[in-house]
């Protein structure tokens, strides 16, 4: 599922520029590495989430791929713990 999101955000980002500001990862930041742990933890429900509501795979990928930009560049704001998958 996370490499069903990543391609799909690296196919928009492909045709329409680069990504939006805000949402470059460096590689090899700390920031960097605990947002993946966050999405390798949660994509999976956030996505089924998404999926109950929408009438398609694809419009699932982009309602768990917005979610998951706006945490990033949010990532300041984000809680602690069990509350983090109700604030995504």
């Amino acid at each position: 599922m996370v490499d069903r999101v990543s391609d799909r955000m690296a196919a928009d980002r492909a045709g329409g520029g680069p990504p939006p500001a805000g949402c470059e990862l460096d590689a090899g930041s700390e920031d960097d590495a605990a947002f993946r742990r966050l999405v390798e933890h949660h994509l999976d429900p956030v996505w089924w989430f998404a999926r109950r509501r929408c009438t398609s795979d694809a419009d699932a990928d982009d309602v768990a791929a917005d979610a998951f930009a706006v945490a990033w560049r949010r990532r300041a704001d984000l809680p602690v713990d069990d509350e983090v998958r109700l604030w995504l």
